[in-house]
């Protein structure tokens, strides 16, 4: 098991980026972290169970927090398979670090629109982790570069916010209340 953080330069403009998710997003995300793993984790779950990586696959887990979803898709790859998960903040990938326990599994600090992949993957994975990028166009052109020949992407993102009540409405209400 090891942890690389020399893997992937963080781009000027993503640094505030970095500063909130190894921030004030990192200590929400640890505080109700029960919740969100499990609440966020059935969707990783059941998009494993209808497009799942195969057995032997070197797979990268984009975004991958707490290393949760990674340790799923190690499971699933099994003992000639590989998992490497990426995240921009270094406190996730410390936990998902000290917390690994396949030999199979490895974990990155790496801004994914910032750097190239220095391997390829059979199978890319991120569970709500594109969806924050700067840049998306940079981001995904270096995952389909990572992608071997015949390579596959699964990613779960949230629709429009408007189709998303649970966040949606929680906004609107909030939102008259702050500041600008």
């Amino acid at each position: 098991i090891r942890r690389m953080t020399d893997v992937g330069a963080v781009l000027p403009e993503n640094e505030e980026s970095q500063r909130a998710w190894d921030g004030v997003l990192f200590d929400r995300f640890l505080k109700f972290r029960p919740q969100i793993v499990e609440g966020l984790g059935a969707f990783g779950i059941e998009a494993m169970r209808r497009f799942p990586p195969r057995e032997g696959d070197n797979v990268v887990d984009i975004g991958c927090g707490f290393g949760d979803s990674t340790a799923q898709l190690a499971e699933l790859v099994g003992p000639t398979g590989s998992a490497l998960g990426v995240d921009i903040a270094p406190r996730f990938i410390d936990i998902a670090q000290a917390e690994a326990s396949l030999s199979n599994l490895r974990f990155a600090v790496k801004d994914v629109q910032a750097t190239p992949f220095d391997e390829q993957f059979d199978y890319a994975f991120a569970r709500f982790g594109t969806m924050f990028f700067d840049n998306p166009v940079a981001a995904m052109r270096n995952v389909h570069d990572a992608l071997a020949d015949g390579g596959r992407l699964c990613i779960i993102v949230w629709r429009r916010r408007e189709e998303n009540p649970w966040l949606y409405v929680a906004e609107q209400v909030v939102k008259p209340l702050l500041p600008e």
